[in-house]
């Protein structure tokens, strides 16, 4: 997208004045277009929110009434269950059946029968005739226990096994004491209560609007179209799962079962509103198809698209023909314009038109007399100009060429301070060990023929003897420290790694660290400056394990691959902030960093510190090799 806007924004740039203006009147127009279609489409939504929100009215209303209907068969259930307790328990003591008989005379013509049951759900009596097995399994259809107390039950609507009409059992608890979990259960005649009539509203919504009221296995109860009692819905799976959601829905389905329509098969969408009752598990489903739900919407969003369109189209080319007249003169200032910049100051510049383009003109004519004036001193400007920058180019060339030369000095000067230093540590080594050391030598040797001598003198001298040999043998194991500090006698004898075993470990562990050193790689010598600096710069990180980390445990890697040779040493101590040390006030503390990336970077090399507060500290050095010896 970033790259397509790119593109036509260069084309625009580049373009002559008479394709801009087009672009740029047509993308007004479209983007009035654009505006008028985002109208037409809110406009349009609108409209099919209200036509989906009549649908879910219609359904509410109808819920109401049937759930209205249903709660006026438990109110007179309720009624008629005060009168059975009275009637039976009062003065007349009448039988449950004569009781029943009589209160069933006072109740709506849609009652098909009352029942009494006991506690575990048996017929105690009824109103009409004898309640055959068969009765009393529709009174309790799977799922439903009429003889529980405490609440009010209803049966899934079926066809009453005697009759064959279809009806639902309502069903409440009756009286107190010791029959107080007995039931009065009522067969109300569904088609009596001309439930259709509730749904008829669907009618108006268009010659597929239909309603269906259903129960809670998606079973058609009542329809505004010619469907079987309980027979499948048309969108049985939909309304089980509306029924689930407890909420009105509005939504688009398809058709699972062949509707009222010759034109609906399994497949086809409708709109449907689906409203569950609040009295029972039952819901009412109002709407129509999807296609002539929403041709309204359709023809309203094509007819405004039309017309905007049309309006449109007429303002772009009347727009365009009068922008026409605009670039013409516009054009030959162009010309005159590129014939200037081509070098012609002598043509003079006539534009026919008035106002601000007539004065684009004359002050285009007066700039064209003032460069020709102005030309030949600009051009002497620029002689003069290119000869100063290449006076200061060539002073510019002088001075880097020097300061390279400076830069190769300072890098030699600063390997020869290295170079010496190394050789006034041999020299100062060797010098220790020879003359020092021969000489504290001497002195143990003295005293201890003194301490033979003096066997049989008094016993307060042999301790002070024994003070002056063990001082003595105290300062030849510290110069002994000090040559291998200064310059380890292995590290020229035996070569890299045998020094840096012997440095680390005596460094290491008495001071009780653990250290585990892998070698890989180096079966040759390395070049002395190359074994000299990977030496040194071991010799700072563990002088530094010891004395900082508060480690543990370290651990030391050598390693010769791909022309390099690497090292890396490694501790689990309490570790530290590497920017703060870099970047301290104080240069002595990152003196010991600073040394050994010096020395590394001499050879070409690259040293890293890894660290951070609990987390250790890793020093990993590599530094490029040609060759080795033996």
């Amino acid at each position: 997208m970033r790259a397509m806007f790119v593109v036509v924004t260069s084309w625009i740039r580049r373009a002559p004045l008479w394709p801009r203006v087009v672009a740029a009147v047509s993308l007004c127009f479209l983007a009035l277009l654009g505006i008028i279609g985002v109208l037409t489409t809110r406009a349009a939504d609108q409209s099919r929110d209200r036509i989906l929100q009549e649908r879910l009215v219609i359904g509410e209303m109808a819920a109401h009434q049937t759930d209205a209907t249903l709660e006026h068969g438990f109110a007179e259930l309720e009624r008629a269950a005060s009168s059975i307790v009275l009637r039976t328990a009062g003065a007349e003591e009448l039988t449950p059946s004569t009781a029943l008989q009589q209160v069933m005379q006072d109740l709506d013509n849609v009652w098909a029968n009352l029942y009494l049951l006991d506690a575990n759900g048996a017929v105690i009596a009824a109103a009409r005739g004898d309640a055959s097995a068969q009765a009393v399994g529709a009174l309790a259809p799977a799922g439903t226990d009429p003889s529980a107390t405490g609440s009010r039950k209803v049966s899934a609507p079926h066809l009453d096994p005697l009759n064959g009409t279809p009806v639902v059992v309502l069903a409440i608890p009756v009286g107190g004491g010791s029959d107080s979990r007995s039931m009065l259960a009522g067969a109300m005649d569904l088609s009596r209560l001309r439930l259709s009539d509730s749904l008829g509203d669907a009618k108006s919504l268009g010659k597929t609007g239909h309603a269906e009221l259903f129960d809670s296995r998606g079973r058609v109860i009542a329809s505004t179209e010619p469907f079987e009692f309980l027979a499948p819905g048309e969108h049985a799976s939909a309304y089980l799962k509306d029924l689930r959601a407890k909420a009105p829905i509005i939504e688009t389905i398809p058709v699972e079962q062949a509707g009222h329509m010759e034109a609906d098969q399994p497949g086809d969408k409708h709109i449907m509103a689906v409203v569950p009752l609040s009295s029972v598990p039952w819901g009412v489903a109002v709407g129509g198809s999807e296609s002539e739900t929403l041709s309204p919407v359709s023809r309203l969003r094509n007819e405004m698209l039309l017309l905007g369109a049309v309006s449109l189209a007429i303002m772009w080319f009347l727009s365009l023909g009068g922008a026409r007249l605009l670039v013409r003169p516009v054009r030959a200032l162009t010309q005159a314009a590129n014939g200037i910049a081509g070098g012609d100051l002598n043509t003079p510049i006539h534009v026919g038109e008035g106002g601000e383009i007539g004065q684009l003109g004359q002050s285009l004519d007066d700039m064209r007399l003032r460069l020709r004036a102005s030309l030949n001193e600009i051009e002497e400007r620029d002689r003069e100009l290119e000869r100063r920058v290449a006076e200061r180019t060539l002073e510019v060339q002088t001075l880097f060429k020097e300061l390279q030369h400076k830069e190769e000095l300072r890098g030699r000067l600063l390997e020869n301070v290295i170079s010496a230093q190394e050789d006034e540590r041999k020299r100062i080594a060797r010098e220790l060990h020879d003359e020092t050391g021969q000489a504290l030598t001497g002195i143990i040797m003295s005293l201890e023929v003194a301490e033979d001598a003096l066997s049989r003198e008094p016993e307060t001298v042999r301790p002070r003897l024994q003070r002056a040999k063990s001082l003595a043998s105290e300062s030849i194991a510290g110069i002994r420290r000090l040559v291998v500090d200064l310059r380890p006698a292995a590290l020229d004898d035996l070569g890299l790694v045998p020094a840096i075993r012997a440095f680390a470990g005596s460094r290491l562990e008495e001071k009780g660290i653990h250290v585990e050193i892998q070698v890989a790689g180096l079966s040759d010598r390395l070049a002395p400056p190359v074994e000299i600096c990977l030496f040194r710069v071991a010799q700072e990180a563990v002088t530094n394990v010891v004395r900082h980390s508060g480690a543990h445990a370290a651990r030391i890697e050598l390693k010769r691959e791909n022309g390099f040779v690497s090292l890396l040493v490694r501790d689990d101590g309490h570790g530290f902030d590497v920017d703060e040390i870099s970047n301290s006030a104080d240069p002595g503390r990152a003196l010991g960093l600073a040394g050994m990336e010096e020395r590394v970077s001499l050879l070409g090399g690259r040293l890293a510190v890894e660290s951070a507060p609990g987390s250790g500290t890793t020093v990993s050095a590599r530094i490029p090799v040609e060759g080795s010896r033996s």
